[in-house]
């Protein structure tokens, strides 16, 4: 009897893990997470028919679905946010989300105090530049290289800027002040400033020194470090074309090879290891 016992132990199926939720509660396929300066990022899948009940934030936040769509109630307000469009939240709201079909969304949480808390109720904001934003934020958020905090944070300063009316004065003719931008960029090495220190560093308001960058040298703050790490890994196999690319890719602030070799490719034109292969016959 006590083998019969024991057998039937054995046998009995061991239970199934409880499903992973996020924070809200709502059952979820994947979720990431970016820091960028005083902006926190969040990537998260919801499942159909995931109902998220009457609930508020800390942090005002903006959220925009890059895939799919969700409504989000206030009081008997019912507001549905698509593709194209970003939600801004006030902090300590309550509210209530309901996902009728499959949806991909990106939560922009903003910094406490100052502009980005200045308005008290939820507003939407329809601008397709926010889409290609919220786009290239999710990739930032899963490539994870030594640019990525730097080019997340342009990006969230943009989006707060057109969902917060904050967009930047321009001017016709660069300034002289940018350059001092540029430099700091070109001396960083592990210590990668923020774009707030680069704007503490010329006393200008983050948002205007992105902006400036962008029309002064046709890129991103970010993008322009990370083509800086790409060249450096250029020199690096020209310097000594033996050296391991996995290692001039980690050295360069690169941890996924294959992110490492896109960029490459994109900016050099080959992919690194057949870069290397021509230098090698260069040399023989």
């Amino acid at each position: 009897m006590a083998d019969q016992a024991l057998g039937a132990a054995v046998e009995r199926p061991e239970k199934a893990a409880p499903p992973r939720r996020l924070a809200c509660g709502c059952p979820a396929e994947y979720s990431g997470d970016l820091t960028a300066g005083g902006f926190r990022v969040r990537y998260s899948r919801y499942l159909p028919s995931c109902t998220a009940g009457v609930h508020q934030h800390h942090e005002a936040r903006i959220v925009l679905p890059i895939r799919g769509e969700f409504s989000s109630g206030y009081g008997r307000r019912m507001i549905p946010i698509e593709v194209g469009q970003a939600l801004y939240r006030p902090s300590d709201e309550d509210h209530a989300d309901r996902y009728e079909t499959p949806t991909d969304c990106l939560a922009l949480l903003l910094p406490d105090g100052g502009a980005y808390r200045r308005l008290d109720a939820p507003i939407v904001v329809r601008d397709m530049a926010l889409a290609r934003a919220a786009l290239a934020m999710k990739a930032e958020v899963n490539a994870r290289d030594q640019a990525s905090e730097l080019v997340a944070e342009g990006l969230a300063i943009l989006m707060s800027s057109i969902v917060l009316q904050r967009a930047p004065q321009t001017e016709r003719v660069a300034p002289r002040w940018i350059s001092t931008v540029r430099e700091r960029l070109d001396c960083a090495s592990d210590a990668l400033p923020s774009l707030a220190d680069l704007a503490r560093d010329v006393d200008r308001d983050p948002a205007y020194v992105a902006a400036t960058f962008q029309r002064a040298y046709g890129v991103s703050v970010g993008v322009y470090f990370r083509r800086l790490k790409l060249w450096q890994a250029r020199d690096q196999i020209d310097v000594d074309p033996s050296l391991n690319l996995s290692d001039i890719a980690q050295d360069c602030g690169f941890a996924d090879q294959s992110h490492f070799t896109r960029h490459f490719r994109r900016l050099i034109g080959i992919a690194p290891g057949a870069y290397r292969a021509r230098r090698l016959g260069q040399r023989s």
